[in-house]
């Protein structure tokens, strides 16, 4: 039985599946099947994806690594301005309390004591803010550091990944050449069987999966350097503005100075209403010479400064200058400690060596006389025999221990030049003493004046504090006072504008009783125009009526003439009824236009009439004129007409309606 081979229903792109053109010369083996389906899986993966992988992966690692350098960067840009914000604070510290030392015996006025508590108390203020925006800093550093150090446990993660991915992209290479030499050898087999195509469709999918898989991780991986760069841009963001609020504070502070100012002249503007001129004047000469005692106390302030700045760095120069005697002092202690530690291994090693060196035969005591001579000669040899041997134990000494030697003479020529350096440390540490002590002594009468100014400063808070509670009643006052003056300014206002609008009124009411009086006045001639058309209404009136009845009668003729039998005089007959209806019709409507045109005329006339009525009986009119009465005429609309109704209301005093 013989199996046919069914042809396939087109050229497939698929690696694992071949088209008929192939000829295969050997057969394939049925073990190799399952483990050429099963070596596919990564082959057909791994031959686009790692060199991709691995370029994407490298990108992430570089952008990864600029945004920590870039977080790092501006870490430490926070660090030094706090360190800048410090080294303001103390020398602002420095300042004041260089200020409050230097100060001289006698003791100020009022007004420098003044002015030095607004200092102090300037001080203090600015003080407490700049620790709360030290403060501030401190906690965003922690914040950034935080941020930075979660930046570099995500990066440390990064890279671990990054590494694995390469890892397994070289293993994949490795598998993938492998993989192309086993499918070199596969593309020999002869056909594929339905089996072995379901198993390299599934292989197909079980990649395609693992590609959708790895495609969400590089996605997720994405997503996180994205989240990272927005988290970096927003503790940028986040620096830029407790920048620019420090900033605003500063000018928010200049501003406060340039309103209190501001508030001091005005008071001495109100002020100066209050009080006679001679106080006036006297308070106006105190208050510039406070300026010119508070601008004197200014650069006497920025000269102590400048001393101050001097001082500072002469003992930031004395101070750079003791520790590096105090670094070469302890740096030579350490050099004769070693040498000390040398010379006691040395003496350890000599007497170790002694100690292992062979004893010499005891030699007993001689009961007989001997010769002198010979025991002398005997002994000289021996002397020298033992000196020889010294010799050669010291030549092989020296020769064993020749780097030690060298050490020992380079550390003697060391401790030589540290004890020169020290000599020399030991002078200029004599020479800052003394200065020290100069310095103290200069300074001794500098404590009762500090204890004065701490005095006068305590004078000068109680001064303040009664000033301050007499500037709060001060500004109460000057509060009520601007309440009253803006309640008074404002009902000013309000009775101008009465005012205003009052005479405003009154000449338009006169101009309008004096329109009004001349329409009285002629109001007789509308009253014979009225009668005219109430006349011409009744002549309308009974001409609709004859118009009706004639209409009437046209209609019974018309009626006659249906059952006539003359065509001809029938059609003449109604042409010329046509015709005078036509004629009719129109001459009607001009008769209603006429009549609605009257009778709002009328209407008119009549509101005309009341409202003259009433301004005339308001206003003492003569009462022969219209009377006091108003009386409102309402004629009665024909039957059947269509006239206009008045929608006009009643005249107000302002002005006539629909002139």
């Amino acid at each position: 039985m013989t199996t046919l081979e069914r042809p396939p229903l087109g050229s497939s792109t698929a690696a694992n599946i071949f088209s008929r053109e192939h000829k295969y010369p050997h057969p394939i083996k049925p073990s190799s099947k399952h483990h050429a389906g099963h070596k596919l899986k990564p082959a057909l993966d791994d031959a686009s994806e790692p060199s991709r992988k691995t370029a994407k992966a490298d990108g992430m690692a570089e952008a990864r690594e600029r945004d920590v350098r870039s977080t790092r960067n501006e870490t430490e840009e926070l660090k030094r301005d706090l360190e800048r914000a410090k080294a303001k604070l103390a020398r602002r510290d420095e300042t004041i309390r260089t200020l409050s030392e230097s100060r001289s015996k006698h003791e100020a006025d009022d007004g420098v004591e003044q002015k030095l508590g607004e200092l102090v108390k300037r001080h203090s203020a600015t003080k407490a803010k700049y620790e709360a925006q030290v403060n501030e800093l401190r906690s965003e550093t922690s914040q950034l550091q935080e941020q930075l150090a979660n930046v570099e446990s995500a990066h440390t993660k990064d890279t671990s990944t990054i590494s694995d991915l390469r890892r397994a992209n070289l293993l994949a290479e490795t598998e993938n050449n492998n993989l192309k030499r086993e499918l070199e050898s596969l593309r020999h087999s002869r056909t594929h069987d339905a089996a072995a195509a379901g198993s390299s469709r599934h292989v197909i999918r079980d990649l395609e999966n693992e590609k959708i898989k790895y495609t969400a991780e590089k996605h997720k991986l994405e997503r996180e350097v994205k989240r990272l760069s927005s988290l970096v841009e927003e503790n940028e963001t986040e620096a830029k503005i407790s920048r620019e609020e420090l900033e605003t504070t500063i000018e928010g502070n200049k501003r406060l100075q340039e309103t209190m100012e501001k508030v001091t002249i005005t008071y001495a503007v109100l002020y100066r209403n209050t009080v006679s001129k001679q106080k006036y004047t006297d308070l106006q000469e105190r208050h510039l010479v406070a300026n010119d005692a508070a601008r004197e106390w200014k650069t006497r302030a920025e000269v102590l400064e400048s001393k101050v700045l001097c001082k500072k760095e002469e003992i930031k120069n004395l101070k750079e200058k003791i520790r590096s005697i105090d670094r070469t002092s302890r740096m030579m202690e350490r050099n004769i400690e070693d040498v000390r530690e040398d010379r006691r291994r040395l003496v350890d090693e000599i007497s170790t060596f002694m100690a292992s060196r062979p004893s010499m035969d005891a030699v007993k005591p001689l009961e007989q006389a001997f010769d002198h001579k010979a025991v002398l000669k005997h002994t000289i040899v021996h002397a020298d025999l033992i000196s020889k041997f010294y010799r050669q134990q010291l030549s092989a000494l020296q020769t064993e221990h020749s780097d030690l030697l060298t050490a020992h003479t380079k550390i003697v020529d060391n401790l030589a030049s540290v004890q020169s350096t020290l000599t020399a440390s030991q002078r200029s540490h004599a020479e800052l003493q003394s200065r020290f002590a100069a310095f103290e002594d200069a300074h001794a009468p500098c404590g009762g004046a500090i204890a004065d100014l701490r005095q006068a400063l305590g004078k000068s808070i109680l001064n303040e504090e009664d000033r301050a509670r007499d500037i709060a009643e001060l500004k109460k006052e000057l509060k009520a006072v601007e309440g009253k003056a803006q309640r008074e300014r404002e009902a000013l206002k309000r009775a101008n504008d009465l005012v205003t609008r009052g005479k405003m009124a009154e000449d338009a009411l006169d101009e309008e009783i004096q329109q009004l009086r001349e329409a009285y006045l002629s109001a007789a001639k509308y009253e014979a125009l009225y009668n005219d058309l109430y006349e011409q209404q009744a002549i309308v009136l009974s001409r609709e009526a004859a118009a009706i009845d004639e209409a009437e009668r046209l209609g019974m003729q018309n009626a006659e003439l249906m059952g006539h039998g003359n065509e001809g005089q029938k059609i003449s007959y109604v042409e010329g009824v046509r015709r005078e209806m036509a004629a009719v019709k129109q001459e009607l409507a001009a008769t209603r236009h006429m009549l609605n045109t009257a009778n709002s005329k009328i209407q008119t006339l009549e509101s005309e009439i009341d409202s003259y009525k009433s301004i005339g009986s308001t206003y003492g009119l003569d009462p022969n004129l219209g009377g006091s009465t108003r009386t409102r005429v309402v004629r009665r609309q024909p039957e059947g007409g269509r006239l206009i109704q008045s929608t006009r209301g009643g005249r107000s005093v302002s002005g006539p309606v629909g002139r």
